[in-house]
């Protein structure tokens, strides 16, 4: 694809090119081009994107979405991809449009899967977590003044001034999420 120059003249182009590039994606000629002819959904299927992890299923007035994608290991924040909302389901007028899952299990938010995959009849969500407890830094590590680097916790749950990476960690919890 060839863009005018007045697109290489933005400053921070390539930085900017996923948040403000539409005017030049615009100016693609393919879109130019005419769209082909669709044809009406029909009332009834099932489809699993298998590379997205996403699955539409309609019967007459009914549909309902499961999402079990995410970006990793690329983490682009597709939107979809980094909200924990799993699942929606429409009957005529009536909506669910969002459903998502959290646990109380040391406070590790909300379900994100892994993937969705069909097993038999089932579609099944997967996720598994380990938490740790941090003890406290060796005394050679310690400073007097306190002050540390902010950072994440090993297990990615939260940011803060406790230099995690010099923390042991011990009672490392697993558990594992299945939701079918």
């Amino acid at each position: 694809m060839q863009r005018s120059p007045k697109c290489w003249k933005v400053r921070d182009f390539e930085k900017d090119i996923l948040n403000r590039s539409l005017y030049c994606f615009m100016e693609d000629e393919t879109l130019q081009q005419q769209l082909p002819v669709v044809a009406p959904m029909p009332n009834r299927y099932e489809k699993l994107f298998a590379t997205s992890h996403l699955l539409r299923i309609k019967n007459n007035d009914t549909s309902v979405t499961y999402f079990g994608g995410v970006d990793w290991p690329l983490i682009i924040a597709s939107g979809r991809s980094n909200s924990p909302d799993f699942f929606s389901y429409r009957k005529g007028n009536a909506i669910l449009k969002y459903m998502r899952l959290s646990s109380g299990f040391f406070g590790m938010g909300y379900f994100y899967s892994e993937g969705l995959q069909k097993e038999g009849d089932s579609y099944v969500l997967r996720k598994t977590l380990q938490v740790p407890y941090y003890q406290p830094l060796p005394g050679e590590k310690r400073k007097t003044d306190g002050d540390y680097l902010l950072s994440p916790s090993v297990d990615g749950r939260f940011w803060n001034k406790m230099d995690f990476s010099n923390r042991p960690v011990s009672n490392v919890k697993t558990l594992k999420r299945l939701f079918a």
